[in-house]
């Protein structure tokens, strides 16, 4: 799927954004500003969903697959 990976103990997103200081919601749970390193309670195949928003830009989703002791890596741009 074309996603960065790397182990991490559980399942975790990496969320990165030029510029940074984008707010990041996971599954609708606001988890902070970007960049952000962030563990993510799901069950494994689960889709999760990842949105960044940073005014006046218009937000950005992407959804990925839950995985065990996996890190996701993600980069949005504005």
């Amino acid at each position: 799927d074309g996603l960065e990976t790397l182990p991490f103990h559980g399942f975790g997103v990496s969320v990165d954004s030029a510029p940074e200081g984008a707010t990041v919601l996971v599954d609708g749970e606001e988890l902070g500003e970007t960049p952000l390193v962030a563990s993510v309670k799901c069950e494994p195949g689960a889709d999760v969903r990842v949105r960044v928003e940073r005014p006046p830009h218009r937000a950005q989703e992407r959804v990925v697959r839950c995985r065990a002791d996996t890190l996701v890596k993600l980069r949005f741009t504005f």
